[in-house]
């Protein structure tokens, strides 16, 4: 996977925890979050 698209992805993932739509419901989550990317570079 190039990493544009992984950096898209993560931005995608970020806005929706932005979106006021979805503050409610994550409310209580922390925003640090840990992947394991094992098809990237």
């Amino acid at each position: 996977m190039p990493n544009e698209e992984l950096i898209e992805g993560i931005k995608k993932m970020v806005s929706k925890l932005e979106d006021p739509a979805y503050q409610d419901r994550f409310k209580d989550f922390d925003k640090t979050l840990q992947f394991n990317f094992t098809d990237a570079d």
